[in-house]
């Protein structure tokens, strides 16, 4: 975790997105090759559980904030899917049982 001196937590979200996107551009790449159940597993190890680490801290952070992280989530239901980027992510995020980041971050 990385906390700047305002406790605002935007250098954490940076970091956590710029890894996830890399993660992401990469697995991009093998996700032709991979089956449908191989490519969700390797997204929810390598991008959703760094995602949901330290979920209690992002409690409080800005909306800013919260949809950048939601962008990179909704990023990861459409490489699951192999859908094109404006698709809208909220019922392939239904068909995956995850929540949103907001409530993630409730939860």
């Amino acid at each position: 975790m990385t906390i700047d001196c305002n406790l605002s937590m935007s250098k954490q979200v940076t970091a956590v997105c710029s890894t996830c996107i890399y993660t992401l551009c990469r697995l991009r790449r093998l996700a032709p090759l991979l089956s449908f159940s191989t490519v969700k597993s390797a997204v929810q190890a390598t991008v959703i559980s760094r995602l949901d680490y330290g979920n209690a801290l992002y409690a409080g952070i800005t909306s800013h904030l919260l949809h950048r992280l939601q962008t990179v989530q909704n990023d990861a239901a459409r490489l699951i899917f192999r859908v094109p980027r404006h698709t809208r992510a909220s019922p392939l995020f239904r068909q995956l049982h995850w929540l949103p980041t907001n409530q993630r971050v409730t939860f």
